[in-house]
């Protein structure tokens, strides 16, 4: 794993300043909904572990509510486009992963020294690294 001030940034530096402005802009920015962004390809990138298909059991109605669930967080005016998106997501890999959104991240996914997470209070800076690092494990 390369630390972070060996990370090439999008604009050439390698400075925890500049480390933590890229942060801030790419986690600050929120989902990009208009326009959407495309889907996410039907194969997965074989170089990136992924979690295994998981087998959950739900009848219809509860499929149903899974995909009502995670429309939730979106504007009615996407539910037509992403809710059948997700209802095969579920059906495929059995979890809804919303992968249309995965980050197209400008920056190397790692965890960061702990100051360059934006926040305001220091307990959310640890609550962003700690899922960094879990996501890493």
């Amino acid at each position: 794993m390369s630390s972070p001030a060996s990370v090439a940034r999008v604009d050439g530096s390698s400075s925890l300043e500049s480390v933590s402005a890229v942060l801030r802009r790419c986690l600050t920015r929120g989902l990009p909904l208009d326009p959407l962004p495309p889907p996410h390809p039907a194969t997965l990138d074989p170089s990136v572990p992924h979690a295994p298909v998981r087998t959950p059991g739900l009848n219809v109605a509860e499929k149903r509510l899974a995909v009502r669930n995670a429309l939730r967080y979106f504007p009615s005016s996407l539910h037509a486009v992403l809710g059948p998106e997700f209802a095969q997501e579920l059906e495929q890999e059995g979890h809804i992963y919303m992968r249309r959104f995965q980050p197209m991240a400008d920056y190397e996914m790692m965890a960061y020294p702990i100051q360059c997470y934006p926040a305001v209070l220091p307990e959310a800076r640890a609550y962003v690294h700690s899922a960094w690092l879990s996501h890493l494990l």
